[in-house]
């Protein structure tokens, strides 16, 4: 049967509800892994360092910060930096980059170039294929 008190008027004590409920992407700061922050030289986000201690204990936050809010950890042991922990990136390549390699290449020796065009032209031409006609 119900009084009509609410839990607090009778005394009961309120508890948050179990971890299962919550978000398993939220990070709770007193679980957070004690970091130290570097500033990555070519990329625009924040490299952040941790120990192998705390990478160990707080594994899941680092998977989920790393996945979700796409940080980057560099886990170190004895000081030493050892892995890094970011995410998974599709890798783009553009018209802009092909040429910007191209570029920097060592140009081939003019040997070589000779060569393949003599073994291009003597390379016998390609009969049209019964299928096109």
């Amino acid at each position: 049967m119900k009084t009509g008190k609410s839990r607090r008027e009778s005394g009961a004590t309120v508890t948050k509800p179990p971890a299962s409920r919550r978000a398993r992407y939220a990070i709770r700061a007193e679980t957070a892994p004690r970091v130290r922050e570097e500033a990555a030289p070519s990329e625009h986000r924040r490299t952040r360092v941790v120990s192998a201690t705390e990478a160990a204990r707080n594994f899941s936050d680092l998977i989920s910060r790393v996945c979700y809010k796409g940080e980057i950890y560099i886990v170190e042991r004895g000081g030493k930096a050892m892995c890094e922990l970011s995410p998974v990136e599709a890798r783009r390549c553009t018209g802009a980059d092909l040429l910007s390699a191209l570029t920097t290449l060592a140009r081939p020796a003019e040997e070589f170039l000779a060569a393949v065009e003599e073994v291009t032209r003597r390379q016998p031409l390609i009969e049209p294929s019964a299928w096109e006609k």
